[in-house]
Parts: C-alpha cells; sequence; structure tokens
C-alpha cells in the first residue's frame, strides 16, 4: 500500500495539531515564543530513499543528537527527534538564557543539556504521537524518552530502518526561538505491519468523512 496525496494531506493535519500542542507547552516552560514548522512529510521505504531527501542531508553530515520514544499497541515503533549536536548546543543554550560558546566541543554535553533536550524531547514526541493516537482514535503506550549523542550520523541511520522497523516516516521540523531557525527532523520508524496499519487507519477516517 503507498501512500497518496490525501493520505499526506491528513498526516499534515493530524502531525499539524500535535506541533501546535508541542509549541505552547515549550513556550510556557522556556518563557520565549517558540514556533515549531514542519515543511513537509514524506515516507522512506528502502535506506536509497535518504538519499533523495534534500532536508536529510544536512542532518547526516557530523554529529547528531538524539531524543528516542518507543511506542507500542497497535501502532509500534520508536520516535526520534533529530538534530544536528551543534545546533542542539545554541537550541539548549537559548531555553536556558546561557551564553553558546563557540568554542566548546559540540559532542561535549552536560547531564543538565542531556535532561533538557529530554525534556523537550517528551513534550514533543508525546504531543505528535498523542495527536495521532488522538486522531485515528488508536491507544499507544509510550515509554521513557532517552537522549544520545552520535559521533557519525551513519551509527544512527543503522538503527532508524531495520528488518523489524522497515518503514520510516520522515517530518522535516524548524524550530524557531528568539528569530532564530534551527532545522532538525522527526523520523518514525514503524515495525513490521504498522505502515499498513496506519493506512488502513487513515482510510477509514477519510471514509467516515465523506460519508458524512
Amino acid at each position: 500500500m503507498d501512500f497518496t496525496e490525501s493520505d499526506y494531506d491528513a498526516l499534515s493535519e493530524i502531525f499539524n495539531v500535535g506541533i501546535g500542542k508541542a509549541s505552547d507547552l515549550l513556550s510556557q516552560i522556556v518563557k520565549k515564543k517558540i514556533l515549531l514548522q514542519i515543511p513537509r512529510i514524506l515516507v522512506l521505504k528502502s535506506p536509497a530513499e535518504f538519499q533523495t531527501v534534500p532536508e536529510l542531508a544536512g542532518l547526516v553530515k557530523g554529529t547528531l543528537m538524539v531524543s528516542s520514544l518507543s511506542f507500542t499497541e497497535q501502532l509500534a515503533g520508536t520516535a526520534n527527534l533529530v538534530f544536528p549536536a551543534e545546533k542542539m548546543r545554541e537550541f539548549i543554550a537559548l531555553c536556558t538564557e546561557e551564553e553558546a560558546s563557540c568554542e566548546e566541543d559540540a559532542t561535549q554535553f552536560t547531564d543538565v543539556d542531556f535532561d533538557v533536550i529530554k525534556e523537550v524531547g517528551n513534550i514533543f514526541l508525546n504531543c505528535i504521537l498523542g495527536s495521532v493516537g488522538d486522531f485515528l482514535n488508536v491507544p499507544m503506550a509510550y515509554s521513557v524518552p532517552a537522549v544520545k549523542v552520535y559521533d557519525r550520523a551513519i551509527d544512527f541511520g543503522r538503527n532508524v530502518m531495520t528488518k523489524e522497523c522497515p518503514s520510516v516516516l520522515f517530518l522535516a521540523v524548524t524550530f524557531v526561538i528568539d528569530s532564530v531557525k534551527i532545522e532538525g527532523a522527526i523520523l518514525v520508524s514503524l515495525a513490521m505491519g504498522s505502515c499498513d496499519r496506519l493506512l488502513q487507519f487513515l482510510r477509514g477516517i477519510e471514509e467516515s468523512l465523506y460519508e458524512s
């Protein structure tokens, strides 16, 4: 089963709701206006497709900081909030009102840094997945978020698309805080069968809307 333009439109609507909630919650926490933008959504079904996504090209170079959250029930997989490490250092500085040092090693983070990203990842990914579950009326159970720094993007890439999770939902995402743009991505690895079930749920909702 392949995603149609209508399927992508439905996903965009769902994720925009989650993005709005995440923006409001994060803005309240850091006491700064945070805007979150999702330019487009794609479903990738082979490693070769990663090379065709312009937004991924900039991410796969160098060190990545990734906040991951696993989910189970009728849909299963792992949602990953992914940013270049140096961009996350800039984001952390904006959130904590500290000045980022250009001399700092982009791969070195303190426990406080990890706590900030874990909290951001928890809010962001829960809002995103929560909007999916609410809209499709599908129960979902989440794990506790985990944060990890990957020295090489290729190491992370091997964990995204596997035999157990052969489909990846890709969302380019941009944080805008204090007029600073920080570009990253959400990569949702879908377990075997979950991609087709997601499509079935989406089309079931679409059909009910047309019938009404």
